[in-house]
């Protein structure tokens, strides 16, 4: 089943109430394509899609369902809006936390971790904070502090996320030579300088928050999970920490509960 929308207003919420696996592309604000498949099924009931259309920036949308006698549910949607203008962008803070240890390099002793075609995690770590830095705003300030026995900042304080910072720092982070992965790895001492940086004036409207990039555990400095964490949320200050996990070899529970913890997201990246 493929089903197409074109509508004059923009699309705000848009979903499949009646079937799962509905993939949903949006081509623009006014457009929308909705596909579904499935082979040695029943269909046996209709294929439904539910949206709605607004002006405004965010759309908000209510439907209600009740039996007679019985009670009744709701289903509320608050959708944003789909593309942004550079001037309507919150300007924010970030500083970016690179593990530059040894384990960066990749084991490739071990065919049950790596593929020794792969990309190390060092190479996935240089083109995802390259891509960051990259994606910044105009109006944005950013630093990077790389790690493995001691926490290194690339810069002195937050700079400004100009044409001219942001290519600067891209060739930095890709310079094997500049950025080379040996060592330790003390995110403790890392994530505590990154943290420092949070300027006083930092609010709602200017965020500030911390990018964490690595693959390894603690081996170096305090090396205990929990006291790690402890001394993180005790400098936090409401900054939202979002944490990269490369490769095979790291602590997912220390980075997950970092993450939930100060309202951050976490990924994970494979060999």
């Amino acid at each position: 089943i493929s089903v197409a929308i074109h509508s004059k207003l923009p699309i705000k919420s848009l979903f499949s109430p009646s079937h799962s696996a509905v993939a949903v592309k949006r081509t623009d604000e006014t457009a929308a394509q909705l596909n579904w498949s499935a082979r040695n099924t029943l269909p046996d009931k209709d294929f439904k899609v539910l949206w709605d259309v607004s002006e405004k920036d965010v759309g908000l949308s209510i439907w209600t369902y009740k039996k007679p006698a019985k009670d009744g549910y709701f289903l509320v949607t608050i959708s944003p809006k789909r593309e942004h203008k550079e001037s309507e962008l919150a300007a924010k803070d970030v500083v970016f936390v690179l593990d530059t240890s040894g384990s960066m390099r990749g084991d490739f002793t071990d065919p049950r971790k790596y593929d020794p075609n792969a990309p190390t995690p060092m190479d996935q770590a240089r083109r995802a904070l390259a891509y960051c830095v990259n994606s910044l705003g105009k109006s944005d300030r950013f630093n990077v502090v790389t790690f493995s026995s001691e926490a290194r900042p690339m810069r002195r304080g937050l700079i400004e996320a100009s044409a001219e910072n942001r290519a600067a720092m891209v060739g930095a982070i890709m310079d094997k030579e500049e950025l080379r992965a040996r060592g330790g790895t003390n995110p403790n001492e890392a994530l505590l300088a990154a943290l420092a940086m949070r300027p006083k004036d930092s609010s709602e409207a200017r965020p500030f928050m911390v990018v964490f990039i690595t693959d390894g555990e603690a081996t170096i400095g305090e090396v205990e999970p929990e006291t790690i964490k402890k001394n993180v949320l005790a400098a936090a200050h409401g900054t939202r920490i979002f944490t990269l996990g490369v490769g095979v070899d790291l602590d997912p529970k220390l980075l997950d509960s970092i993450a939930a913890a100060t309202g951050g997201e976490q990924e994970y990246v494979l060999p």
